[in-house]
């Protein structure tokens, strides 16, 4: 991620630490659901997994585990910008006992490849996070399944007992943080009146009189 997607090591090592998270996630609760009595599922077929260059491993991880685990052959479209972090990712896989025809991996361009293949009616469902937006995807593909991620106005409330210092400390991680370009970078910060006006000042102390002199008067040298 450091040489392809231009992540600080910081980043870099949180994002491998979700897409570990994402792998627990799915197997945990599909053994829950496999557990049920209650519960019947079935695979939807072909799943394509297009992850956007910000967040090239965790939610490219995510997307494959979750179409894998419900027993989906799955193709995977990463950006172009971030291809190398996929290949990575899938040569893990691959290593891992995961067959090569029911996970695929496929590098080309948004434009015209990667949108005839979400278009393709042998695709069953895209999870994407744009591109394509959900509305151009709605268009492509009116009646498929569509796992959609898209971001938002994210707000910081600040209220009057908070640290101040913290709060300035995390809003600033937030709306920074890998470049600022993240679905859920702060981008307003909402301050209490007292915040937003600062402490009250203290009343000013009157300001003391110049302190008078008074010189002693010569005398005159003797002539």
């Amino acid at each position: 991620m450091l040489a392809d997607a231009a992540k600080a090591i910081p980043e870099g090592d949180r994002e491998v630490s979700e897409a570990i998270d994402f792998a627990e996630y799915y197997h945990r609760s599909l053994s829950d659901h496999l557990a049920s009595a209650e519960l019947t599922a079935a695979p939807l077929g072909v799943v394509v997994v297009t992850p956007p260059w910000n967040f090239p491993l965790a939610i490219a991880a995510g997307g494959v585990f979750a179409a894998l685990a419900t027993g989906n052959a799955t193709i995977l479209k990463p950006a172009p910008e971030t291809a190398l972090v996929a290949h990575h990712l899938a040569e893990i896989l691959w290593a891992a006992g995961v067959p090569r025809d029911v996970l695929q991996l496929i590098h080309c361009h948004d434009e015209p490849v990667g949108t005839a293949l979400i278009a393709d009616p042998r695709v069953d469902a895209v999870s994407p996070a744009p591109p394509p937006p959900p509305a151009k995807f709605a268009a492509l593909a009116p009646t498929r399944p569509l796992f959609a991620e898209t971001g938002g106005k994210n707000a910081i409330i600040v209220s009057a007992p908070a640290d101040r210092d913290l709060a300035v400390k995390h809003a600033l991680a937030s709306a920074f943080g890998h470049a600022g370009q993240k679905c859920s970078a702060a981008s307003l910060l909402i301050a209490e009146a007292e915040v937003y006006d600062g402490p009250p000042s203290s009343p000013a102390s009157p300001t003391p009189p110049p302190a008078s002199t008074s010189a002693a008067p010569t005398t005159p040298a003797p002539s």
